[in-house]
């Protein structure tokens, strides 16, 4: 008894052809959150977004946005000691009338 083959079309999973292909880069596009060469523009909150949202890093993350906090807290109390110096209150008062 002889066997028949059949003809089988070959079907586009055998290719292995992707659905979506990527586009091809593009060197003038960086990406809304890309820093520069070497990471030169890469700030504290850009870094601490990266951490968070990027890396999912969100406890370090956290740390971080804490010790910004601290930093800004300090820098404002600093500003607002050291701006006696600087405002002059013709009345010779502390802002009083």
């Amino acid at each position: 008894m002889s066997t028949i083959r059949r003809y089988q079309s070959p079907s586009i999973s055998t290719y292995n052809l992707p659905l979506h292909p990527k586009p091809a880069p593009n060197p003038t596009n960086i990406g809304w959150n890309r820093v520069g060469p070497v990471n030169s523009t890469l700030f504290l909150v850009l870094y601490l977004y990266n951490s968070g949202f990027r890396y999912f890093k969100m406890g370090y993350a956290a740390t971080l946005a804490w010790m910004l906090f601290v930093i800004v807290l300090a820098l404002t109390g600093l500003q607002f000691m050291l701006s006696r110096r600087w405002v002059y209150y013709e009345s010779g008062g502390e802002g009083t009338r």
